[in-house]
């Protein structure tokens, strides 16, 4: 998503209210992981991520007409806040063991894993709302 100069991120982006509560709502679930991190095992952490953002794929599931926008809303939420743990513990697992001199391939490995998942989130958001 290049802007017109050929900018790595659009900028006009950011003038988008829909954008920034999404840019938000996957802030505030990285934010959270660490507090949760400190008094429950990573691994608990990641698996009620897993389950919270199961939660949002059935929610977006269920998106009809009448209740398209509210749905929508509420299961990207969920699937956001329930995917941002599983970025978050694992980017600071892999960094961890990552030796010093290899530390930019393990980057990009990270860096390919959130693309994928962005795209992946992206691919089941796109969703016709209108009525059949």
């Amino acid at each position: 998503m290049a802007g017109a100069r050929g900018d790595l991120i659009d900028l006009a982006l950011f003038h988008d209210r829909a954008f920034d509560t999404a840019l938000a709502v996957n802030i505030v679930g990285s934010m959270l992981t660490p507090v949760f991190v400190r008094s429950v095992r990573p691994a608990f952490v990641m698996a009620g991520g897993l389950v919270l953002a199961a939660i949002g794929f059935g929610v977006l599931a269920q998106i009809h007409a009448p209740s398209g926008l509210a749905t929508l809303v509420a299961g990207s939420v969920l699937l956001s806040v329930g995917l941002a743990p599983l970025t978050t513990v694992s980017t600071d697992m892999i960094v961890a063991i990552a030796p010093a001199e290899r530390a930019g391939a393990f980057v990009l490995v990270i860096l390919a894993h959130d693309r994928r998942r962005v795209a992946l989130e992206l691919d089941f958001q796109n969703v016709n709302l209108a009525p059949t």
